[in-house]
């Protein structure tokens, strides 16, 4: 059965590499190099800077860990079919799920180790805690992301009598969690570690003692559906994924802003792809949080050098998300026997993004204005981003389009 998984999950990431090419291609590679230098530069001056009583950064170094351990699911790999054709094999199915388990801690692990090295400056100036002593925050970290795995996989399972570990839930565990990492951060680093042991021993003597039922299927495929499709959302930001389907929402309050831009662009894919931008809830829902990120920055950022970038990026994601819209249609087979020629939709995705991006300008631009930017600053970000607007609509989505 270890084989097997194996063999599903050469599968599974060849087929995601088909697509995470398109993820993570040259532009995005430049934007989160930007990003990290950035970050990384700005983050050894607030060392500099920072108070050694600073106690909120304990607690933000807590919650940037809880994020942490958040990421990452359980990636059982089972498919509908499995209910009827492996429901024979189910007593061997624990070999199955044990390389499950160290599969799905790959990822994670990484993120962890990354994110808790990122955090040992801040905590060394604020804390005075030594480097060697990212070793108990590892431990602490890591071995609260394997209880998390093996709380997911055992909750898959009937118990046949009542146990401690039966009635562990996922908010019991997190409850736990947040007790142990800030134990961690506000106390000593050892304290952590040793609470993450004593968590850990109690429930493996509760696992011993409670008797595990049946395994329940349909459970384990729905969550595994839904992972897949949170995997695919992200990836269908960048690039289509055939089969992922998009929520509609019908938005009646958004039908003014459609009709005053068909009578401005009467043309056809211009009303095709204004609909699908305002009804569809990744294109929008993407543009309105990152919109409302870049606000919120703008109004208490009092640094040009970093509120400039930060409005390049976001306007650069915009429009960067916006791409695969131009294919939105090729899936429908009526659009082609529209007698409208195909050129038409370079035209019209230029014209939407111009409306976009020129009304996020727009936005920043005020936002900047009435902002704590400096006035020196402030005609620099906003010549900026005219100048990044002019270079993506005019360049970039041209050259990108005839990919």
């Amino acid at each position: 059965m270890k084989a097997f998984y194996r063999e599903r999950q050469r599968r599974h990431q060849k087929q995601l590499n088909k697509y995470l090419k398109y993820v993570f291609n040259d532009h995005i590679g430049l934007v989160l190099i930007f990003i990290l230098g950035g970050g990384m530069f700005y983050y050894s001056q607030f060392l500099e800077q920072v108070d050694t009583t600073f106690f909120v950064g304990k607690i933000i170094v807590a919650l940037v860990w809880l994020i942490a351990l958040s990421i990452g699911s359980l990636a059982t790999l089972v498919v509908a079919a499995d209910a009827q054709f492996l429901l024979p094999k189910e007593d061997e199915m624990s070999e199955y799920f044990r390389a499950a388990f160290f599969h799905s801690l790959k990822i994670p692990s990484v993120i962890i180790f990354a994110v808790t090295l990122g955090a040992m400056p801040l905590l060394i100036r604020i804390s005075h805690v030594e480097w060697y002593e990212l070793i108990f925050y590892l431990v602490t970290l890591l071995g609260l992301k394997m209880i998390h795995l093996r709380v997911l996989m055992d909750r898959l399972y009937t118990f046949k009598q009542s146990s401690v570990y039966s009635q562990t839930t996922l908010v019991y565990h997190w409850l736990f969690s947040v007790i142990i990492v800030c134990s961690s951060t506000l106390f000593y680093s050892w304290l952590g570690s040793i609470l993450i042991v004593i968590y850990g021993m109690i429930l493996f003597y509760a696992e011993k003692n409670g008797r595990r039922g049946s395994f329940n299927w349909l459970l384990a495929i729905e969550l595994e559906q839904a992972r897949q499709k949170r995997i695919a959302a992200m990836i269908n930001l960048f690039t289509d994924v055939p089969n992922m389907a998009t929520p509609i929402r019908r938005r009646r309050y958004l039908d003014n802003i459609i009709e005053r831009y068909s009578q401005r662009y009467p043309q056809t894919y211009d009303y095709l792809y204004i609909r699908s931008f305002l009804r569809g809830t990744s294109y929008l829902g993407v543009t309105f949080r990152l919109v409302l990120i870049g606000m919120v920055s703008g109004l208490f950022i009092d640094d040009g050098r970093l509120l400039l970038p930060l409005f390049l990026v976001i306007i650069f994601g915009i429009g960067f998300q916006l791409v695969p819209l131009y294919q939105h249609y090729d899936y429908q087979v009526m659009t082609q026997l529209y007698p409208v020629p195909v050129t038409e939709k370079a035209r019209a995705v230029q014209r939407l993004w111009t409306v976009i991006l020129g009304a996020v300008f727009v936005v920043f631009s005020v936002i900047a204005i009435i902002g704590p930017v400096p006035l020196d600053y402030l005609l620099i970000t906003i010549t900026a981003m005219m100048i990044e607007l002019l270079f993506l609509i005019k360049y970039y989505l041209p050259k990108r389009l005839k990919r």
